[in-house]
């Protein structure tokens, strides 16, 4: 059937139309018809939708005029794919927080639970950092020596043994990297502050959740 580009006609005009032209069509689909806009934003109604339209959003009419569905345009295949990797992204969110939320409840029965669990954690932290503390004090203290042992040798116009010199190099080499080895633990201790809130937080939020699912 000849497509018909009628946007003044009604829906019910339209279908009694149809119903007296084709009657066989009619028949054959079930006495509906279909409306869509092309691209050129023209309104066709037709009995059947065309093979290179049958994609467009469209809308079926009963042979009463009343609109039975509404098909949305189909997503082209790369905006397909796109939306069904955001789904994926979207579906591993909420499996991935699901997850924590169960953790979550099995690890703690309350609030003061996860600060307990926090305060034991940072405490544990800094004890490590007062052992190596005390490993630098060592350290300063016996290259403080050896530097003063090489400089009264130099003064007196005789050679620093090598090992003295090796000593030296291996002190300084140990200072730098335990100051290093306490930055990166001051940088875990912040860290181990914002994971437990994110737990305190989300705790917070599952029992309040579950007060109002209750009420």
């Amino acid at each position: 059937m000849r497509r018909i580009p009628t946007p003044t006609l009604t829906p019910t005009l339209l279908a009694g139309l149809l119903l007296a032209t084709t009657p066989l069509h009619a028949a054959d689909n079930g006495n509906s018809f279909y409306k869509w806009t092309d691209e050129q934003g023209n309104v066709h109604y037709s009995d059947h939708m065309p093979a290179d339209e049958i994609l467009r959003k469209h809308e079926v009419f009963s042979a009463s005029g009343q609109r039975v569905r509404v098909i949305e345009q189909a997503p082209d295949p790369a905006e397909r794919k796109r939306q069904e990797a955001l789904e994926e992204k979207r579906a591993a969110r909420e499996a991935e927080r699901r997850e924590r939320e169960a953790v979550l409840m099995r690890t703690y029965a309350s609030e003061r639970d996860i600060i307990a669990a926090r305060d034991s954690h940072l405490a544990a932290v800094d004890r490590l950092i007062r052992v190596i503390e005390k490993q630098i004090a060592n350290s300063e203290e016996r290259l403080a020596e050896l530097r003063e042992h090489a400089r009264q040798r130099e003064a007196d116009g005789r050679p620093v043994p090598g090992h003295i010199r090796e000593e030296i190099e291996q002190l300084e080499a140990d200072i730098r990297r335990d100051r290093e080895f306490i930055e990166a633990k001051q940088a875990e201790k912040a860290d181990i502050r914002s994971r437990y809130h994110e737990d305190l937080e989300a705790f917070r939020e599952i029992m309040e959740r579950r007060e109002r699912e209750a009420d």
